[in-house]
């Protein structure tokens, strides 16, 4: 792999095969033009950008392309999402694992699909998802209702509270962080830690990444544009945090860490503004090295 700028790097990109907006090839071309070297391609539960050859459609990629995955598993008390670098998509622990995910996903998809268009509240259950999704989630269920003009004054969590009066859904067996990283590391990669400081107020530093090194990760995603999104963090929350977070990384994995940058992209149009917030806090705390 050929040395790149970290700037010209963002290792947690989304395609429409999970949450995303646009498809594999478009997403690479769109890195092309805003100058990326490296991207990886992270989509949840899912592998599949990576099993069909190169994301840009059979072509030499116009960008280098890693391979890479976001696992939603457990992790002390915690729903954590890890992600997977580097791996050979081929493994079959690794990608049986996936697609039992995938289908577990999708059983719960539907259920709350029907559970909505028997209340009358969803107009098209079989237009909720792209056709191309492999791991349809609940966010594309609030995607469509929105498309239909229902208002959620409570935002995501109105939402999902809505889902939970549905009644019980079909379970989805998430993996343990422990037994997520080991799959990534048999196929021939690394895991980090996603987004972190999402986790900071329910366990402390030193105790949540000593988990994630007991679990067989290498580190966590550094850089990310906590300002923007869902769930938006304070400027000054976000410097804090990443302070406290790279002390006690530092402390927790004395061979060092393995920082990675991302911008956790779903919409294209969003890309160029979520590259300079991570750019920023490269800058702000001194991460001088490529991710």
């Amino acid at each position: 792999m050929h040395p790149a700028s970290g700037e010209r790097v963002d290792l947690h990109v989304h395609t429409h095969l999970s949450d995303g907006f646009s498809a594999p090839a478009d997403v690479v071309r769109r890195a092309a033009k805003l100058g990326l070297e490296r991207i990886a391609i992270t989509d949840h539960d899912g592998i599949d950008a990576h099993l069909a050859g190169t994301p840009a459609g059979g072509r030499a990629p116009l960008v280098e392309i890693v391979t890479g995955v976001e696992i939603d598993c457990t992790l002390l008390d915690l729903d954590v999402e890890i992600l997977g670098y580097e791996f050979d998509p081929r493994a079959p622990e690794l990608a049986g694992s996936l697609r039992r995910i995938q289908e577990e996903r999708r059983a719960r998809f539907r259920f709350y699909c029907e559970g909505l268009a028997h209340a009358g509240e969803l107009s098209d259950p079989d237009a909720v998802a792209p056709a191309a999704t492999r791991a349809p989630l609940k966010v594309h269920l609030y995607r469509a209702l929105q498309a239909q003009g229902r208002t959620f004054i409570g935002g995501y969590a109105e939402f999902k509270q809505r889902l939970a009066a549905l009644g019980e859904p079909p379970p989805i067996a998430r993996p343990t962080a422990a037994a997520a990283a080991r799959r990534v590391r048999d196929a021939g990669g690394y895991a980090v830690l996603a987004h972190p400081l999402y986790y900071a107020r329910r366990a402390a530093w030193p105790a949540l990444l000593a988990e994630v090194r007991a679990a067989g990760g290498s580190g966590v995603e550094c850089a990310y544009p906590y300002e923007v999104g869902g769930s938006p963090l304070a400027p000054d929350a976000i410097e804090r945090g990443l302070r406290a977070m790279l002390a006690a990384a530092r402390a927790v994995f004395p061979e060092g860490p393995r920082l990675t940058c991302g911008t956790d992209v779903h919409v294209l149009g969003e890309w160029g503004r979520r590259l300079r917030r991570v750019a920023h806090w490269r800058r702000v705390v001194g991460l001088a090295t490529p991710c």
